[in-house]
């Protein structure tokens, strides 16, 4: 993949939209449950069921994106980034449409989006000039870790967005990953890295 653009790497859930509090708010809903984080939700119920039945249920066509989204991504066009979408949503045919429509649905315009779990090796298969990707921003604390043992040229900075602030001294003391919470400290961000 050659690319003349800066690259930005993407997820959707946690840090597009408003994962996992308006999974555990339908959860809560549709099975009586009064779970009020992830952890708890994990541990009262099928999670694997309950998280399948999710997935195909349609609700991902009307999440909430998270606060600042549209500022953040206007700065990103602004500044010429190329916009690179990996999310680890299993591929199923109603979790793609979903998806994209979602996308469409709150005007999230991107160059090139991909649905696997292994996000490591797509950015290893894919990235040529690894010198374009300027940032990723990621929730799963066990995805970055699979990121930062790929050997890449650029150790570019990956950002933590862990708004609900599960696992924040995960990486303390890993000065490649960033810990931030909001759309407006990630633009500081990079205007700093300039």
């Amino acid at each position: 993949m050659l690319i003349d653009k800066k690259i930005a790497i993407l997820d959707i859930d946690g840090v597009l939209n408003n994962y996992p509090i308006d999974f555990i708010s339908w959860a809560n809903e549709k099975f009586d449950l009064s779970c009020e984080n992830i952890f708890e939700l994990k541990g009262c119920v099928d999670y694997r069921n309950i998280k399948q039945l999710y997935r195909l249920s349609g609700v991902k066509r009307n999440l909430n994106v998270n606060k600042g989204l549209n500022l953040f991504l206007k700065y990103l066009f602004s500044e010429n980034y190329y916009l690179w979408i990996i999310t680890s949503r299993p591929v199923l045919e109603n979790t793609i449409s979903d998806t994209k429509y979602w996308l469409h649905k709150n005007e999230i315009y991107y160059d090139r989006i991909d649905f696997c779990r292994d996000k490591a090796t797509i950015i290893k298969q894919n990235i040529m000039d690894n010198n374009k990707i300027f940032f990723m921003i990621e929730d799963n604390a066990s995805l970055i870790d699979n990121v930062l043992d790929v050997k890449v040229e650029n150790k570019f900075p990956i950002i933590f967005f862990d708004i609900h602030n599960l696992q924040i001294n995960k990486f303390e003391g890993n000065n490649r990953v960033v810990f931030l919470q909001k759309f407006s400290q990630v633009v500081s961000f990079l205007q700093g890295r300039k």
